[in-house]
């Protein structure tokens, strides 16, 4: 994840971030609140039943992270968490939920 957050940079920026944020909620409301809740918290409606909780992304550790690493998470997956490279298939998308991500911080 380190080399991606070097190297990936959000090509989904300004007006084009504005016109595609609804996307990256639908996205994220879909795909990643389930275990990260809704607001980001880590209080999903699964959350609750995993042995590994998953992590709040409004912490000052994923704040930090940039963008092209948490784009790099989503792709291939991190600790426990499995790759959300299939079902979010398409780039454009993936940088939609990092934007979406970031709007929650």
């Amino acid at each position: 994840p380190l080399g991606a957050e070097k190297s990936l940079k959000n090509p989904v920026v300004g007006e084009r971030a504005v016109a595609l944020e609804s996307r990256g909620q639908e996205k994220y409301r879909v795909y990643c609140g389930l275990c990260h809740g809704q607001t980001g918290a880590g209080d999903g409606q699964i959350a609750s039943h995993m042995a590994l909780k998953p992590p709040s992304l409004l912490t000052d550790k994923v704040r930090d992270f940039k963008d092209g690493r948490i784009y790099h998470i989503i792709l291939e997956g991190q600790g426990v968490m499995g790759s959300y490279g299939a079902q979010v298939y398409k780039p454009e998308d993936r940088w939609t939920i990092v934007n979406y991500v970031r709007s929650l911080q």
